[in-house]
């Protein structure tokens, strides 16, 4: 199972970001891909059942997936435990744990805060 953290700017957002120096703005949305990608994966490790533990430090650090210079930076954080998959989805016979869902959902909440620009609406 891999997390993906993909950082896209659009709309209003981008104009303004635009008006700032284009490498600033770069290094700026490749460094909260980073920063994304990391606390989703320690959120994830740390949200992950324990009982033997092989699963919570299976949680790997977050690779490079594409970062083309423009508008996109992506990072992915692996976990190769076969049983993965089982225990974030479930089974007939246990619940799912959501532990990926849940760390995702809380790093687009933070995301989001990012980018709120004063002025108007």
């Amino acid at each position: 199972m891999s997390i993906r953290v993909t950082a896209r700017v659009g709309g209003e957002a981008a104009s303004r970001l635009r008006s700032h120096a284009a490498t600033t703005a770069v290094a700026a949305r490749v460094a909260l891909a980073d920063r994304l990608a990391e606390k989703t994966k320690a959120d994830a490790a740390e949200g992950t059942p324990v009982d033997t533990g092989r699963l919570r430090r299976a949680w790997q650090d977050a690779e490079v997936v594409a970062d083309d210079g423009g508008s996109v930076s992506s990072r992915r954080a692996t976990n190769s435990v076969p049983y993965v998959g089982y225990v974030e989805y479930g089974t007939r016979r246990m619940a799912p744990r959501l532990v990926v869902r849940r760390a995702i959902q809380k790093a687009a909440a933070a995301a989001a805060t990012l980018f709120r620009f004063g002025g108007g609406g």
